[in-house]
């Protein structure tokens, strides 16, 4: 599977393979404009495992992202930031690296989301223009055959009108006939007994 159906296949169908399910991974909200709860169990789910695969060792941007949101209970927006860099000093983050790695955090949400929109124009493709295209083309045959059944049934009309008038016609002279070939029998017989009698 391609790069940009991997990511599709995480959110709709796209393929006969199942849907891949990601580990869980504590929710990440610091990341989020929209707020967690808010958001699709999936695409949490989804982008949790993102930076999971992303993660280099040692403390960066994404262990400090985790910390703040196990600290939400700390009001103090400043306090708590204060005091997860704390905890993370003394295991050598730097302001410096934990700026530098939330940059790569943002390049890698970017670089994934351009591979995600590319998929979603793929998918309205295959899956929804291929479709309209389809019904199109089968509304048209339907026209089509439609056109072509009001024909026959004219032609059928036509035709069962001609084969009731070449009937009426055939019984017609059926009749004509049979009653002049009676007469000739007639006529015939008639002369036969006047032949019969007059001539010896």
């Amino acid at each position: 599977m391609n790069i940009g159906k991997k990511i599709l296949s995480a959110f709709v169908e796209v393929s006969d393979q199942p849907e891949r399910k990601p580990a869980a991974i504590p929710v990440q909200e610091s990341v989020a404009a929209t707020p967690v709860d808010m958001i699709p169990d999936r695409f949490q789910k989804y982008f949790k495992q993102l930076f999971e695969e992303a993660n280099l060792p040692g403390p960066d941007y994404h262990e400090f992202a985790k910390m703040t949101a196990a600290m939400r209970m700390i009001a103090d927006e400043q306090a708590r930031y204060q005091a997860a860099f704390a905890g993370l000093h003394v295991q050598g983050l730097t302001k410096q690296k934990l700026l530098s790695t939330a940059t790569e955090y943002l390049n890698l949400v970017e670089s994934d989301s351009v591979n995600f929109q590319a998929s979603i124009s793929q998918a309205l493709e295959e899956k929804v223009k291929g479709r309209q295209r389809e019904i199109e083309e089968k509304s048209a045959r339907i026209q089509l055959l439609t056109h072509e059944i009001n024909e026959l049934h004219q032609q059928l009309s036509l035709l069962q009108k001609e084969m009731q008038e070449q009937e009426s016609k055939i019984a017609v002279n059926s009749n004509g006939y049979l009653a002049m070939a009676e007469a000739c029998k007639a006529h015939i017989r008639h002369d036969m007994d006047k032949i019969d009698a007059y001539i010896s």
